[in-house]
């Protein structure tokens, strides 16, 4: 007979191997955080591209759409993170919040909500790759 000691062992290690490890998580987060960066782009280049003439040093602010593997606040803690370099963020913000100016088209949210299915179904695809 096998005590319930025993059971709880197994059970736990059971549920270690669903749960990623953070050098797993990073991975994973990154995959779908890469499908939103890429559907904030498109977004970005139907609703508010310009023709001026873009720079090294200035890039349309649908180029400057960045992925970081870090959290808002730049700890490393499994988490990907998705927006606009500092100098085109408030623009973006801007142009997704409106100003008393600048009507906004909530552009942001909008990518966000279509991509939520495919950033999940990204995220599972990685996670079954590493083996869970």
């Amino acid at each position: 007979m096998v005590s319930m000691a025993e059971q709880l062992d197994d059970y736990l290690a059971k549920i270690k191997r669903l749960v990623p490890k953070r050098t797993e998580t990073i991975l994973i987060t990154k995959a779908g955080a890469d499908v939103l960066q890429k559907k904030l782009t498109n977004k970005t280049k139907q609703l508010h591209y310009t023709n001026r003439i873009a720079s090294e040093k200035d890039p349309h602010l649908a180029d400057s759409v960045l992925v970081s593997m870090t959290n808002v606040d730049g700890d490393v803690d499994g988490t990907s993170t998705v927006g606009w370099v500092k100098k085109k963020a408030v623009i973006a913000r801007w142009l997704n919040d409106g100003t008393v100016y600048i009507t906004g088209d909530h552009f942001v949210e909008k990518a966000r909500e279509e991509t939520h299915s495919d950033i999940l179904k990204a995220e599972y695809i990685k996670w079954k790759e590493l083996g869970h």
